[in-house]
């Protein structure tokens, strides 16, 4: 027999415009210039030459695809120009963004303690993660993701966790923020409909980081960064990118 408690859904009380506005302000200057867990996936895009390789050999972590460079420009504009430029929000964006606070609230009602984080980096001034929250008493991540049809929700909790799942990427930027070896993953199943949310059931699962892959991630930020160092004194991107791949020491870092 189920003894859960019903699950009670949570209106959301959206904060004033000025708080909002506050909100985003602070959200976008403390990711400028940095390299995000959100923007994993595309950061740590390769090229076909490298792509049947494994992760923690140096060609593939040198090996950049032009998305993952594009990213590295946007992120020297940014330290550049001292400014995030801000592009629309799909609507599948803003619905899980609007219902986090809902499903936390649900979870809290299930019995997870957590507390909210905000932007955490691993490496100073270059690179971090915002997890959605923070288990103390299992020492775990949270990561939240809002599924708006079954195909997400497929997609996200019943694919293999490895490299080529969307949050892969995502997770263990977050699991190197928090200095923690795994992440309470949960997906909101889906609303009948996004305009009108009715969020009341929650797949839920343990997902684990790889070692080898946030080796990967720390040794391509500190390349990326170089990179963004010599085009901020002078050199073209692209003879920048060119240098910072050539002259990374991998021993350097461990």
């Amino acid at each position: 027999m189920n003894n859960e408690k019903p699950i009670e859904i949570f209106d959301i009380e959206y904060p004033k415009t000025q708080d909002v506005d506050n909100s985003r302000k602070e959200f976008f200057e403390s990711r400028k210039g940095r390299f995000t867990g959100s923007s994993g996936k595309v950061f740590m895009g390769c090229t076909r030459a490298s792509s049947k390789m494994e992760w923690g050999r140096a060609e593939k972590i040198l090996d950049f695809s032009d998305t993952a460079l594009a990213y590295v420009f946007a992120k020297a504009k940014e330290r550049q120009r001292n400014k995030v430029v801000r592009t629309a929000s799909s609507a599948a964006m803003n619905y899980g963004s609007n219902q986090e606070s809902n499903v936390k609230a649900i979870l809290r009602q299930k019995g997870y303690e957590f507390v909210d984080t905000k932007f955490i980096e691993f490496i100073p001034g270059v690179a971090g993660s915002s997890p959605d929250g923070y288990l103390e008493k299992n020492n775990s991540a949270l990561e939240i993701k809002c599924a708006t049809d079954w195909n997400g929700l497929f997609s996200r909790f019943e694919n293999p966790f490895d490299e080529s799942h969307q949050d892969f990427w995502q997770i263990n930027f977050e699991c190197l923020s928090l200095k923690t070896d795994k992440c309470l993953y949960v997906v909101a199943e889906p609303s009948e409909n996004i305009f009108e949310p009715n969020i009341t059931d929650l797949a839920i699962k343990i997902v684990k980081p790889s070692k080898i892959h946030q080796d990967s991630i720390i040794h391509r930020c500190y390349i990326a960064d170089e990179m963004i160092n010599l085009f901020l004194m002078g050199a073209d991107f692209r003879e920048a990118a060119q240098k910072a791949c050539t002259n990374y020491k991998f021993s350097d870092i461990t």
